[in-house]
Parts: C-alpha cells; sequence; structure tokens
C-alpha cells in the first residue's frame, strides 16, 4: 500500500508517532513481551521452587511424583515458550540482532516448537493424573470411615 508520493506509510501516518525500525511499538512491546516475559520468569521461579520443595520430601507417594513430573514439565514448557517467543522479540526490540543467541533465534524457534508441544500435552496429563489420583484417594477415605 502505497500513498500518492510513491512512499509506503510509516507508523507515524498512522498514529503520529515515528518508532524506529529497531523498536516495538507499545501495544507490542507491552502485550507480545513484557506481559508474557514476566509471566514465564515468574512461572520459571515458581517451577523450580516447587520441584526444589517437593524433592526435599521424603515420601516418595505417587501423588507427590506425579506433582514432581508435573512441576517439571510446567518448566520445560515456560523455558521453551521463551526460547520460542520472548528471545526473538526481545532480539527485536532490543536491537541487539549480532549476539549469539539472536542470530541464532531462527534455530530456537524451530527446535522448541515441538519441546513446546509436547511439555504442554505431558503438562496437561499430568494434571488429570494427579486430579484422578485424589479423586481415586478420596473414594477410598469415603469406603473407609
Amino acid at each position: 500500500m502505497e500513498d500518492s508520493q510513491g512512499r509506503r506509510p510509516t507508523t507515524a501516518d498512522f498514529v503520529g508517532v515515528e518508532y524506529g525500525a529497531a523498536g516495538l511499538e507499545p501495544f507490542d512491546a507491552v502485550v507480545g513481551l513484557w506481559l508474557p516475559g514476566l509471566l514465564a520468569a515468574f512461572g520459571v521461579i515458581g517451577n523450580a521452587l516447587s520441584l526444589w520443595v517437593l524433592s526435599r520430601d521424603p515420601a516418595g507417594t505417587a501423588t507427590l511424583t506425579s506433582l514432581k513430573a508435573l512441576a517439571l514439565s510446567d518448566l520445560v514448557l515456560l523455558v521453551g515458550a521463551l526460547c520460542q517467543q520472548i528471545v526473538p522479540m526481545l532480539c527485536d526490540f532490543a536491537s541487539a540482532g549480532n549476539t549469539a543467541v539472536c542470530l541464532r533465534r531462527g534455530y530456537l524457534q524451530v527446535y522448541a516448537w515441538p519441546v513446546v508441544c509436547i511439555a504442554q500435552m505431558s503438562s496437561v496429563w499430568f494434571a488429570v493424573l494427579i486430579s484422578t489420583d485424589l479423586q481415586a484417594d478420596r473414594d477410598w477415605t469415603d469406603v473407609l470411615w
């Protein structure tokens, strides 16, 4: 889409403010980079702490093992999502295209995709397993009492 002078319209033509080619628009930066980045960072920290706390418990019950597997699966999912979405956007936002990670962001996006898909389905099935395990424990408690 070109205007009458033969040039492509810029961001300034639509919103009145022109952003550099290296940066992102504010909406893209907040919704596409900072919000998911912060949520993923909190998720990584929370799942790492959960995994650490659950690993310190000496009881080797099936529920604890399932919870550890769920925390690990969620941790892998979040790290994969960071590699797939946040790192490439951060490279665009920070204009850090010459760093080693940014030069290989295409590989990160392609190879993180199957890992993210597998971790996502694993998280879903571990959550189903835990809920059925807890329901089975509740049913046995009702029978015994």
